[in-house]
């Protein structure tokens, strides 16, 4: 079988099919643990699955590119993704922003890296990264869906993935 790839501005990144496996089942396994403790999902439940999914294979991509291990947790919902400062925000949507929501500054991520993928299936791009309080600028706010307004950086404002370090500078 061909390997899998995503596709950065510069680079190309093979993820095996036994990589993107062991992503799909993270990403499933996080789906029954939120069933199980009953957490509150704003979409149909048919629709979740796939999003865990593809958001788990998304941080294995990063790690991937970034060179650093995934531990690919399973219960740490509102924990960093990778390297315990960088946080992976997928979509299905080519055109998507990268969504940092006014929680994640009040949780302490401010100083944290916030990584943007699209695609599926076995075909990635990221997009590029921002700090937290980088993204938290006025021209950004937007409340597309009623849920409370968060900031949405265009995928032109972020810095390339080869210009984050995987270790946390202070600030």
């Amino acid at each position: 079988m061909p390997a899998l790839r995503w596709h950065a501005v510069s680079e190309e990144l093979a993820l095996s099919w036994a990589e993107y496996a062991m992503g799909a089942h993270v990403g499933y396994l996080r789906r029954v643990v939120s069933i199980a403790k009953g957490y509150r999902t704003l979409d149909a439940p048919t629709s979740k699955t796939d999003d865990d999914v593809e958001g788990a294979v998304a941080e294995l991509v990063v790690a991937k590119a970034l060179r650093t291990y995934w531990d690919g947790s399973v219960d740490a919902i509102h924990s960093p993704d990778v390297d315990g400062w960088i946080h992976v925000r997928h979509s299905l949507r080519a055109d998507a922003h990268l969504i940092v929501k006014p929680r994640d500054l009040e949780r302490g991520y401010g100083g944290d890296a916030f990584v943007l993928v699209t695609g599926a299936r076995g075909t990635y791009t990221i997009h590029g990264w921002i700090l937290g309080h980088d993204a938290a600028k006025p021209e950004w706010t937007r409340n597309p869906n009623g849920y409370g307004a968060s900031w949405f950086v265009p995928a032109s404002a972020l810095h390339p993935i080869a210009q984050l370090r995987t270790t946390k500078v202070a600030a």
